[in-house]
């Protein structure tokens, strides 16, 4: 996580990092399932989640060159991370859940809280289990 100088780099560097790479992975989910449902007209559903699993591999790639700066064990960071998304999904699925459904909250409401929560939960388990062994933090 460091320059090629070997100096480490700040956390809240390698968080802004992390949400520009997350920024760039949500314009890529939406522009692929928007392409996929309008230009190829596939069904929103698998069409969503074929824009999930590019996402998932081009924010693998762009954390491991540049926020994480990790190039070993590719293999199993690449599943550790795949596990981290999806764990994210569903947390994601879940906390919009409770606030439509059980607490009958706006969905932008919970969309906020969604928002509030999931890029930290990711970050940190990205940071603590995907791409651990960066002694840098």
């Amino acid at each position: 996580m460091g320059s090629d100088q070997g100096q480490a780099t700040p956390l809240p560097s390698v968080f802004g990092r992390y949400l520009a790479v997350g920024l760039l992975g949500t314009a890529i989910h939406f522009l692929s399932t928007i392409f996929l449902v309008e230009s190829l007209g596939l069904a929103p559903v698998p069409s969503s989640a074929i824009g999930f699993v590019l996402t998932v591999i081009v924010s693998f790639a762009l954390n491991s060159a540049w926020t994480f700066r990790r190039s070993d064990r590719m293999g199993s960071r690449f599943l550790k991370y795949s596990v981290v998304s999806v764990s994210g999904l569903l947390l994601n699925t879940l906390i919009m859940w409770v606030a439509v459904q059980w607490l009958a909250w706006h969905y932008l409401a919970g969309l906020c809280l969604v928002v509030l929560v999931i890029p930290p939960y990711n970050f940190i388990l990205n940071l603590l289990w995907s791409f651990r062994g960066a002694d840098e933090l």
